[in-house]
């Protein structure tokens, strides 16, 4: 009896094995479904043009969808470009459409940072005396393009700083005696012309820079008289 049941266990399993084995014959396992990469950066800034692209595959098809923070280039086809005008949490979206009408759809999360906006602030007011024009008039050193400081002196400059960015700060005509990221101060070598030249970096890689010109002028020096005379 027991050797019966054995029997009867083994055919019916033979059956099954048999019948799944044909099954695979006529239908083969199809090709297991692989999400294309996307290649391009997931950190960008404000208004910056970005190529993003897949590595193409004989029969297939794809198409590019973004969020709304960005405007999509070409909207088929391996690459595409997308320029980024929302800073936050962004997306791109590869469609990709296989021979046998399969679609995968893959997204890379990108993180789009505010464009840079620096600009060069100071609270200086120089002391040094008007300059006289040609002609007579004065010249207020505010009505200047160039600030003006006089020579020799520490001024302090800055920009707003903004957390996460990196800031540059590039001196000429002067030295810059303690730089701590957003704020230089400066002391200003003879007269003549000098320059502030800033640049800040967003973690997104974006660089912003500026530059203010600045008029080195002569320190105002005291003249002694003696019995009203000019000893010279």
């Amino acid at each position: 009896m027991n050797r019966f049941l054995f029997n009867v266990k083994w055919l019916l399993c033979a059956i099954v094995l048999t019948t799944q084995w044909a099954s695979l014959k006529a239908n083969p396992a199809e090709t297991p479904e692989v999400c294309p990469s996307i290649t391009g950066p997931a950190v960008s800034c404000v208004n910056q043009l970005e190529t993003y692209l897949t590595t193409p595959v004989a029969g297939y098809s794809y198409a590019w969808d973004v969020s709304s923070g960005g405007t999509l280039g070409a909207a088929t086809g391996p690459s595409t470009l997308i320029n980024w005008n929302v800073a936050g949490a962004q997306y791109v979206v590869l469609i990709s459409t296989a021979p046998d009408a399969t679609v995968t759809n893959c997204t890379l999360n990108v993180t789009v940072y505010p464009r840079p906006m620096p600009a060069i602030l100071t609270d200086f007011i120089s002391d040094c005396p008007e300059r006289k024009l040609e002609n007579g008039a004065s010249n207020p050193q505010h009505k200047e393009e160039c600030w003006v400081v006089c020579e020799y002196t520490t001024v302090n400059y800055w920009t707003t700083s903004v957390p996460g960015n990196s800031y540059q700060w590039i001196i000429v005509g002067g030295t810059p005696v303690t730089a701590t990221g957003s704020s230089v101060a400066v002391t200003w070598g003879p007269a003549g012309t000098g320059t502030v030249i800033l640049t800040e970096t967003s973690p997104g890689g974006c660089s912003e820079t500026v530059e203010q010109c600045v008029k080195i002028v002569e320190s105002p020096q005291a003249l002694f008289l003696f019995n009203g005379q000019d000893p010279a």
